[in-house]
């Protein structure tokens, strides 16, 4: 509670449900790291021609897993030719 600041109730919730459901914090991690790392490829694929919010609601608009996600980055965001 002291470290993150949260009231004594969701700190009991959130403990007891990756207790419980040990698979959801790590399913979550997995996605932020995907999301993260997409983020940072169309950003350096796309450079200034990017805005993060255009970027986030393509990706959640499509409503994809995370592999298609993926493909779906690739395609909107094509590596540069050199």
């Amino acid at each position: 509670m002291d470290a993150a600041g949260f009231l004594e109730g969701r700190v009991q919730r959130e403990v007891g449900r990756y207790a419980y459901w040990p698979g959801q914090a790590c399913a979550y991690k997995i996605g932020h790291n995907e999301w993260v790392r997409l983020r940072k490829l169309a950003e350096s694929r796309a450079g200034l021609e990017i805005r993060l919010k255009d970027l986030h609601d393509l990706l959640l608009a499509a409503g994809l897993p995370l592999v298609q996600l993926a493909r779906l980055v690739d395609k909107r965001f094509p590596p540069r030719s050199t």
